[in-house]
């Protein structure tokens, strides 16, 4: 177990946090709450800090980090809660993207909660109030997508949570309101909700995570409404919910994050559930959480598989832990 030490400044620089990355080095990015970002070196368990400096203008626009993103010549992505900015490899400092973007183009709301670099490069961007934000980093047009009162073909909601291009090439929008699924071509949105009616939609409205696993399921994190599975054959929604009657069920259906280990189960993060883990084979699920002595905070905020298959677990308050899938054990990185 690693510990902080009051003197030491390689230490994780807070407990709160919200983000994760794995860079091409096979350092681990954590974006924080209040204490901007700290990277880990695996090989030594030091942390080294970017945090946002008033006095110097190219340092990181807030200390509040709360999604990152890669390119792949190794520039880092970080939304923030002023704005998105960029970390070119061996740059002294970050490059604003609303200084950048050309013509002078603002997000509709510069606390961004989620990003998303698709494959063509274009970096997507989910608000907290401003839609969506398009960005292209070669010819520097950002573009945004706002819910339209009086358009039924809009962006459902302005509060978007998640980001996510599918295999098949399909963005999809978590927001709020609902699902969304973009038509690039028309700058339209289709839109899954819930219906009481039918045992196929959308289990909740307030999606908050997503992800694709490698046999190409797009797993759905709601608010308080457990975890959803889209079926691109039959476009229809499965749930997996908690039952309070089973212990052997998911232990908290606040999804905020997803991972999938070496040998294809899915983690699960719940906000005050712990961690879940599926086998998709036989449906069975094990749990991690603090009462086991396996996490230092049952609120889960972020999951990540690095490269040698661990699972990364960024917690609310309790900083982060790392998990080997291989025999469940876990270590514990934190500031105080």
């Amino acid at each position: 177990t690693f510990r902080h030490d009051p003197d030491d400044p390689a230490s994780l620089g807070s407990d709160h946090v919200r983000a994760l990355l794995v860079d091409l080095r096979g350092r681990v990015w954590v974006g924080t709450s209040g204490a901007g970002l700290s990277v880990l070196d695996t090989a030594t368990g030091k942390f080294s800090h970017y945090r946002h400096d008033p006095a110097l203008p190219a340092s990181l626009a807030d200390d509040h980090v709360f999604a990152l993103a890669a390119g792949p010549g190794g520039e880092i992505w970080v939304a923030t809660d002023a704005g998105v900015d960029r970390l070119e490899p061996g740059a002294a400092g970050f490059v604003h993207l609303e200084e950048e973007a050309r013509p002078p183009a603002a997000l509709g709301d510069r606390r961004a909660r989620a990003l998303h670099r698709d494959a063509d490069g274009v970096i997507w961007i989910g608000t907290n109030g401003g839609g969506l934000g398009r960005y292209e980093p070669g010819s520097r047009i950002l573009r945004v997508f706002r819910h339209g009162p009086n358009n039924p073909a809009s962006l459902s909601h302005d509060r978007v949570r998640a980001v996510l291009q599918d295999a098949g090439g399909r963005l999809w929008v978590g927001t709020t309101a609902g699902l969304d699924l973009l038509d690039r071509e028309s700058g339209t949105f289709a839109h899954y909700r819930n219906d009481p009616a039918s045992g196929q939609s959308l289990s909740g409205d307030d999606v908050v995570s997503l992800f694709q696993d490698r046999g190409g399921v797009l797993w759905i994190g709601t608010q308080a409404r457990g975890v959803n599975s889209w079926d691109s054959a039959t476009w229809s929604f499965g749930l997996v919910a908690r039952d309070p009657s089973n212990p052997d069920s998911l232990s908290d259906d606040n999804v905020t994050s997803f991972g999938e280990d070496l040998a294809g189960r899915l983690w699960v993060g719940t906000f005050g559930g712990g961690v879940n883990v599926i086998d998709r084979g036989t449906g069975e699920i094990t749990h991690y959480g603090k009462a086991g002595g396996s996490l230092s905070d049952d609120r889960v905020m972020a999951l990540l598989r690095d490269r040698r298959g661990r699972i990364w677990v960024g917690t609310l308050t309790g900083g982060l832990d790392s998990c080997d899938p291989a025999n469940g054990r876990c270590t514990v990185y934190q500031s105080s």
